[in-house]
């Protein structure tokens, strides 16, 4: 299976409200092409050395996130359907620790994101549970190895 940002090396980059600009100016001075400010952050397409430079060197930047798939979606359980889909072996093992935050786009219909996040959430360990049947990857909320965002209403993503 292959994702949205190795498809299109497109990426977005989660900033302050009202940051947006500068940190479309920035990512641009460090390479990233494609570069477009949206609530709360700044979609952008980049190699994978202007996506280094962007981790390291990006001051506005609370965290870059890598596009799985979008869709669209009208409920939770669309989103947790539609999460299922993925083969999530791509980046996490069943010893290992993962969180998935959720926040909401401007337009988003979703009215808790919690609800939202939990809703991927079950999908990943209904997914490991179907394939390795009583071996689950441990939640967390604080120090994962994988954390999982969903920034927009049709987007589900992995840090990059």
């Amino acid at each position: 299976m292959s994702y949205i940002y190795q498809e299109k090396n497109r990426f977005f980059a989660q900033t302050a409200p009202g940051l947006e600009e500068a940190t479309a100016e920035e990512l641009a001075a460090l390479g990233a092409t494609n570069v477009e400010a949206q609530f709360m952050g700044v979609a952008f397409c980049a190699d994978k050395s202007a996506l280094y430079r962007a981790n390291y060197e990006c001051r506005l930047v609370s965290r870059i996130l890598a596009p799985l798939i979008d869709f669209p979606y009208l409920t939770e359980n669309d989103l947790y359907l539609q999460a299922l889909t993925l083969k999530w072996t791509d980046f996490l093992k069943p010893h290992q620790t993962f969180a998935v935050y959720a926040t909401r786009s401007k337009n988003s219909q979703s009215r808790h994101t919690g609800y939202g996040a939990l809703k991927i959430k079950d999908a990943v360990a209904d997914f490991f549970l179907r394939k390795f049947k009583s071996q689950l990857p441990t939640i967390a909320a604080f120090n994962a190895k994988i954390p999982f965002v969903n920034p927009k209403k049709t987007a589900v993503n992995a840090v990059a």
